[in-house]
């Protein structure tokens, strides 16, 4: 098989953290990397080059983290006009292979019907792991920014125990906080008391939220009600996808505080959350040499 080397690969839409992603890619010797749809982005690194050939055909598009949000155009914020996924599959020659993350199955089928392969770095444990500190580390930098007290000596609860459920409770815990872990499952709250947090199940949350002066949730489904929000007095930092874990409206009529952080990396830590996609996806293609 060819090298990864001699090869070259198209970057389509994303955020900032796709470009630092196009920039470690390129500097493997010979990897030539280039970008599409970041018109509006207010830095490019200069060893990645803009497409301008219509006839281009490269052997990877690199979708970004959340390719899609509606089946049908690209993920790109920075660019100045829609992106359809078609339009981006026209990039790639037959047989080549298309890199994104949380693809959804429309979009598979799509792929498939283009005769290109496709490969999910979303599903990468490697990533999901590496991926799991800017993200706690960037609740960390909001509830500085939003709060007038330290971490030092605040009490803090953390829904659910997944990858960056512990790596903000072991953050925050480093700083001097008292941390609460709230799950669902036991085996996940028996490893957060070994790992030195307090805990309660999931069930109890409208108690467990009392007295908390910084609120981390991991759980993507709605979790803070109204019944719950009640009692809910610190901050609410949501560092869950779509649909979140906080009833919004009912955040809004109770006046919650409350910051929805998606795409969290992407914007408090974009070179390395780029690094980490480019060491994923050329961890993915050297196992297929």
């Amino acid at each position: 098989m060819t090298k990864v080397s001699e090869y070259t690969a198209v970057f389509c839409g994303g955020d900032m953290r796709m470009l630092y992603a196009a920039e470690k890619i390129s500097e493997r010797p010979g990897l030539r990397a280039y970008y599409s749809g970041f018109e509006k982005a207010a830095f490019v690194p200069k060893n990645v080059k803009m497409l301008t050939d219509a006839d281009f055909k490269a052997d990877y598009l690199i979708l970004p983290m959340v390719c899609t949000l509606d089946g049908e155009t690209v993920s790109a914020p920075l660019s100045e006009k829609p992106i359809p996924i078609s339009e981006a599959l026209s990039l790639v020659k037959s047989g080549g292979i298309v890199f994104g993350g949380n693809i959804p199955k429309a979009v598979l089928s799509k792929i498939e019907e283009a005769g290109l392969l496709a490969a999910d770095y979303y599903k990468n444990e490697e990533l999901l792991i590496e991926n799991a500190i800017p993200t706690a580390e960037g609740a960390l930098a909001i509830a500085m920014e939003e709060l007038p007290i330290t971490i030092f000596g605040s009490k803090v609860l953390v829904t659910g125990y997944g990858r960056v459920a512990k790596t903000a409770a072991k953050t925050f815990s480093a700083l001097g906080a008292s941390v609460t872990v709230a799950a669902r499952k036991y085996s996940d709250l028996a490893w957060a008391g070994f790992d030195g947090c307090k805990t309660e199940h999931i069930s109890n949350l409208s108690s467990a939220v009392k007295g908390k002066d910084i609120i981390i949730n991991s759980v993507p489904s709605v979790i803070f009600d109204k019944s719950v929000l009640k009692n809910t007095k610190g901050l609410i930092i949501d560092l869950a996808s779509k649909p979140g874990g906080v009833d919004f409206e009912a955040a809004k009529e109770l006046g919650s505080r409350v910051v929805w952080a998606l795409s969290l990396p992407g914007k408090t830590a974009p070179v390395t959350a780029g690094y980490i996609i480019a060491r994923t996806i050329t961890n993915i293609l050297s196992e297929q040499v």
